[in-house]
């Protein structure tokens, strides 16, 4: 674990802000009446009791709800069918026969956006009803999420942008249709009624958790549950932190490092739009706190965390070993446990009586393994990186490119830090290109074209010209930003050092072609740059005290 990680933000709690317990009656009905509804498993997990030194740690198991492998259905099952009753003007004890013999006739029709199952689970509810349905999914949702949406029967449409784009492309498909749906998990102004139905729909969770661990002569006393947009947090702290509930339970949030929209929004004590980078806990990669959501969360929350993806990876492996069927969504909750330093634990409150209920939310699925983000060793970093082959420019442009995984990983290293990252030119393009080169990377490499004359009377050719070069990157002698460079060499080499400019391969390149000042600080090694090579263990240390004093001194 790295010591200079995210830490978790603690808060006392507004007694004052505590909501009055819903009337779940209506809710309970409606769910036991659906095809195929039956109580999920609480799982216990003694190892993880006693590696925290807790009573007890349950994991609500809700990798498979009515046959889909999510709690989502919970919420979008209820919400459709509020909101139906409400545009039809239809009693909420109707059937779900007649709901279907009115909304079908009224040819309703049904849109949500997702990144991943809350979609799966309109498209499921409108395939009940025999609704037509549309999705609207962000641009990086993985083929295979999209494939088991449209195997619900709805027309999956992919929206060039993010999560928060696709929410808004959703939203206008809606209002341009007549009798046509939104059913969002996510609030904004003048949009709430549906996400707040959505929210009451997974309390049905919870009421089961209370009927089990009551039957045990148990109680909650921590709740840890992952954040996206922060429907389910909100419907678990309007359901934990009601008046007539425990003033002791506590609530425990989690989000990926790299989209943790509601950490952020702690952070800053309003609800903040972040921009979220690549995360396999695709259905947490939201940047927006729902609206809702946001005045009961930042009010009534003990403490807010965020994982890395290898971490998340970790628990599902962990969650395995015990039969559990997990997703890195799921698994997050484990993962969130499991950092908890002994300081934090006691912060929490934790102790041997203390009983503590995870989330897994979603079932196992298949994503990418991540790498470990945790080191901070620069030659650790190093070998993690030349994983990663990254010379690749071949791929299609829907394909995660060998430099994408590359940038994510640097991302994700620091927002595992919380050290700001902004990224340019997210997407590539690869020009068309003809000739023949010969040559390779040594820096006294040239460039040759050839051209093969056939033995054609007609064939004409004009002389090639040259449309591309490249000169040695040099700054000009005397450059602020060389003395500098100069200085943080010179202090890690512990002799003098005088920068020279070359010509070879370089990915500093395009800055040194606008004008940007740039160095390279060349590490030991055999063959650079070339196909194979190696870099003295040293030399790499020492080129990390280079970089740092450079950045140090050049930021003030």
């Amino acid at each position: 674990m790295s010591a200079y990680r995210k830490p978790v933000l603690f808060q006392e709690t507004t007694v004052s802000r505590r909501p009055t317990r819903l009337d779940l009656d209506k809710l309970i009905y409606f769910h036991r009446g659906l095809p195929g509804y039956s109580k999920t498993r609480l799982i216990d997990l003694p190892e993880l009791a006693m590696e925290l030194n807790v009573r007890n740690v349950f994991m609500k198991d809700e990798s498979d709800r009515f046959g889909l492998p999510s709690f989502k259905i919970l919420g979008a099952s209820w919400g459709t069918f509020t909101a139906i009753c409400s545009l039809l003007g239809l009693p909420q004890d109707s059937s779900l026969d007649h709901l279907l013999k009115e909304a079908t006739s009224c040819n309703v029709k049904l849109f949500a956006a997702t990144d991943g199952n809350h979609g799966r689970a309109v498209a499921r509810m409108g395939r009940l009803l025999s609704l037509i349905t549309s999705i609207y999914v962000p641009s990086d949702l993985e083929d295979h999420a999209k494939q088991l949406i449209s195997g619900e029967g709805a027309q999956v449409i992919t929206y060039d942008g993010d999560y928060d784009g696709a929410v808004q492309a959703a939203t206008k498909a809606a209002e341009i249709t007549t009798n046509g749906l939104l059913i969002q998990d996510t609030s904004f102004p003048g949009y709430e009624d549906i996400p707040s139905s959505i929210t009451q729909g997974y309390s049905t969770i919870f009421r089961e958790v209370d009927d089990e661990l009551q039957l045990r002569g148990l109680q909650v006393d921590v709740i840890v549950t992952p954040v996206g947009v922060g429907s389910l947090a909100h419907a678990v702290v309007q359901h934990y932190k009601t008046l007539g509930m425990p003033e002791t339970t506590r609530v425990v949030t989690v989000e990926p490092d790299t989209a943790a929209c509601f950490y952020r929004s702690l952070q800053r004590k309003n609800p903040a739009k972040i921009s979220t980078a690549h995360t396999i806990m695709t259905g947490m990669n939201c940047g927006t706190v729902s609206h809702g959501a946001w005045q009961d969360l930042c009010h009534l929350v003990d403490a807010s965390l965020t994982v890395s993806d290898f971490e998340a990876h970790q628990a599902v492996q962990y969650l395995r070993t015990h039969k559990i069927s997990s997703g890195p969504c799921g698994a997050s909750s484990v993962a969130a446990l499991r950092r908890l330093t002994i300081y934090d634990r006691a912060h929490l409150g934790l102790h041997p009586d203390t009983v503590i209920v995870l989330l897994n939310t979603e079932g196992d699925r298949p994503y990418d393994t991540p790498l470990d983000v945790s080191t901070d060793d620069p030659v650790e970093l190093t070998r993690l990186l030349t994983r990663i082959q990254s010379t690749n420019l071949t791929l299609a442009s829907t394909q995660r490119t060998r430099e994408t995984y590359i940038v994510d990983f640097i991302e994700a290293w620091l927002q595992h830090r919380d050290i700001e990252s902004c990224r340019l030119n997210q997407y590539l393009v690869v020009l068309p290109s003809s000739g023949l080169f010969q040559g390779g990377y040594k820096a006294q490499t040239s460039c040759l074209t050839a051209i093969q004359i056939l033995n054609q009377p007609q064939f004409r050719f004009k002389r090639p010209c040259v449309l591309f070069s490249r000169s040695a990157l040099k700054l000009d002698s005397g450059h602020p930003f060389e003395r500098l460079a100069a200085k943080a060499a010179e202090n890690a080499c512990e002799q003098s050092v005088k920068p020279i400019g070359l010509r070879f391969r370089c990915d500093t390149t395009p800055l040194d072609a606008n004008g940007i000042p740039t160095v390279v600080f060349g590490p030991t090694g055999d063959a650079l740059p070339s196909d194979e090579e190696w870099m003295d263990v040293e030399s790499i240390r020492k080129t990390e005290r280079m970089i740092s004093s450079l950045v140090a001194e050049f930021c003030g």
